[in-house]
């Protein structure tokens, strides 16, 4: 069902205005459940990652997920897991010590090249193929990055 935004008119009767007001808030209800069953949303995750780390882990389903990652030491991430087909993930480096290391099949970056992130830099993925259900993380596709020279 779809709401009607030709009513209420100029000439609806006052006592019509409650049954209309019960059907849109019905409607807009119906709509946030759908939203959330597709993991609708922006989820928000920091992490330190450890020295001989190779995977970063997501922790949330949302349509956006963006991840605030920091090192102490010179870390490769080889692959991103937990992913959902059609998944975005901002990465924001906050320290200088993260490689996103290119794999066609797990990480693929533009240039088919490794990425080695300075602080502040981010780059923008796009998961094709993950199901959270079958444990498939599915290849995550470089959108954009940050570009200092």
């Amino acid at each position: 069902m779809t709401v009607d935004a030709t009513i209420p008119t100029s000439s609806t009767l006052g006592a019509d205005l409650p049954s209309i007001l019960r059907e849109t808030r019905s409607e807009v209800n119906l709509l946030w459940s759908a939203i959330a069953a597709v993991g609708g949303g922006a989820t928000y995750q920091t992490i330190a990652i450890s020295a001989g780390a190779t995977e970063i882990a997501l922790s949330g389903a949302g349509l956006l997920h963006t991840l605030v990652t920091s090192a102490t030491v010179a870390v490769a991430i080889e692959q991103l897991t937990g992913g959902t087909e059609g998944q975005y993930v901002v990465i924001k480096a906050v320290t200088s010590n993260i490689t996103l290391k290119y794999d066609a099949t797990k990480l693929d970056l533009g240039g088919d090249q490794d990425y080695l992130m300075t602080a502040k830099d981010f780059i923008i993925l796009l998961n094709e193929g993950g199901d959270l259900d079958s444990s498939e993380d599915g290849i995550w596709i470089e959108v954009m990055r940050s570009y200092r020279a």
